[in-house]
């Protein structure tokens, strides 16, 4: 964008010293030339606006990438620390059960 902005700059003084030169030449052949720099200038004004419009949506997508990359890294540790205290249930419940198998074996002995 700065290559765009310097192209723009260097235009408008070409054309300030065009019209510093306007006595050696015809006055229609300077306006024609201005109109043609101020279209150009005006031509590169919009693509800087689209590239700025285009990098705010690019770093808006890459915000909401982000936002969603930590929302999933939240979920799946959440289901992590549900799945653990499923498993710790799960393996104290099977460790009561071999306890009481343990004891009911003991007193059929």
């Amino acid at each position: 964008m700065k290559s765009q902005k310097k192209m723009i700059q260097d235009l408008e003084n070409k054309y300030a010293k065009l019209q510093q030169q306007r006595r050696g030449l015809g006055k229609a052949e300077i306006d024609e030339y201005g109109r043609l720099m101020e279209e150009r200038t005006s031509k590169l004004k919009e693509k800087e606006e689209a590239v700025a419009e285009l990098e705010h949506q690019i770093e808006w997508l890459s915000m909401q990438q982000e936002e969603q990359v930590e929302n999933h890294e939240n979920r799946v540790q959440q289901l992590t620390r549900e799945h653990s205290a499923q498993v710790n249930e799960l393996e104290r419940k099977l460790a009561e059960a071999s306890a009481q198998v343990e004891k009911s074996t003991k007193r059929s002995s």
